[in-house]
């Protein structure tokens, strides 16, 4: 229930990533290395999306039950969905990015503000519907 009482209709919650929970256990002990440090603080950016895609949805949750964080396998094709709501008649597969800045895309190809060529997140949609399917 959330804070006015009313059922929320989450049948899978949110937890944090274990890449998360180990790069910071990690992090407290020793020094990272620097691609360990970015692959944290990319891991804690993208979880906190989510958290704040969980906000954003909300106001669906009276009429959609919300899977989160599921890791799927069909046919030895394994498959992450970041969040999956569910009505009577449809499925609507979320795949949440925490981007910032301007992309830019060009031939099909991600470009972030700092040049760096990004994976195109349609290809992963695309991709988990059909597996999905």
């Amino acid at each position: 229930m959330d804070r006015k009482g009313e059922m929320l209709m989450i049948i899978k919650k949110r937890v944090e990533p274990g890449e998360v929970r180990l790069l910071s256990s990690l992090n407290a002990r020793k020094s990272l290395a620097e691609n360990e440090q970015r692959k944290l603080k990319a891991a804690i950016k993208g979880y906190k999306g989510e958290l704040m895609f969980d906000e954003w949805a909300l106001p669906l949750m009276n009429k959609m039950v919300f899977l989160n964080d599921l890791l799927l396998n069909h046919q030895g094709s394994k498959f992450q969905i970041d969040s999956c709501a569910l009505t009577s008649k449809t499925i609507v597969n979320f795949e949440v990015k925490n981007f910032e800045g301007d992309y830019r895309i060009k031939n099909g190809i991600w470009i972030s503000p700092a040049g760096e060529e990004k994976p195109d997140p349609m290809f992963q949609l695309k991709r988990t519907e059909s597996l999905l399917r």
